[in-house]
């Protein structure tokens, strides 16, 4: 992609097409996500871009987490 910013180890990709910034996910190998930023402006897309790839990392891990048991007596790990 000409012009595209590759943030967070390839994980994020923010790219400008018809005015408005978008970003691309890398979810896992071989998987993405593409959504609009809703900006024009570079610096508040690239915001967005790492904000949206949190909320949809933070999203995967709770579901995994809550996957593994009962969630009455589910608890996180602790190490130690």
């Amino acid at each position: 992609m000409d012009g595209a910013r590759y943030l967070e180890d390839g994980r994020l990709t923010v790219f400008l097409r018809n005015g408005t910034y978008y970003a691309r996910l890398r979810l896992s190998p071989g998987k993405y996500v593409t959504r609009s930023l809703k900006t024009t402006v570079e610096e508040n897309a690239v915001q967005a871009g790492r904000r949206l790839l949190f909320q949809l990392e933070q999203r995967a891990d709770d579901i995994s987490w809550q996957g593994e048991g009962d969630m009455a007596t589910a608890r996180p790990q602790v190490w130690r």
